[in-house]
């Protein structure tokens, strides 16, 4: 699902809008669970910061494969982008453009993590060092 949003928003403005689209119509057919909901934000940051690794390195490796390139320019654009998108406000967008309730805007990093941890006790530990 990342994979396919941070691609499929390359050239488009407002990809929080298209997101939520795909997004929906992907629900559609296959129920996306919360915690799906809950690491997407990241997940398509994540991918895009892979696609312009991946370009960098096929840059250097291979400078005249303009293929292998194509995508840097608008990846970047988008990371940038993506990167002044709250994650509590994607969240919400996504969770409300499939019908569910939204979050507390104004939750705290520990409940952030207590909502994204698998092992509370271990990313808690981590916060406090």
């Amino acid at each position: 699902m990342a994979v396919t949003i941070a691609y499929a928003c390359l050239y488009v403005d407002n990809p929080l809008e298209w997101a939520s689209t795909i997004i929906v119509s992907y629900h559609k057919v296959l129920a996306l669970e919360e915690k799906e909901i809950t690491i997407l934000y990241y997940l398509i940051a994540a991918r895009l910061c892979i696609s312009v690794c991946n370009s960098a390195h096929s840059r250097k490796e291979n400078p005249d494969n303009k293929y292998a390139l194509m995508s840097e320019n608008p990846a970047w654009k988008l990371l940038h982008h993506w990167m002044t998108i709250n994650p509590i406000m994607a969240e919400n967008r996504f969770r409300s453009a499939l019908g569910l309730p939204v979050l507390n805007p104004y939750m705290s990093k520990i409940d952030i993590v207590d909502k994204l941890s698998v092992d509370k006790k271990l990313l808690l530990w981590t916060l406090n060092d």
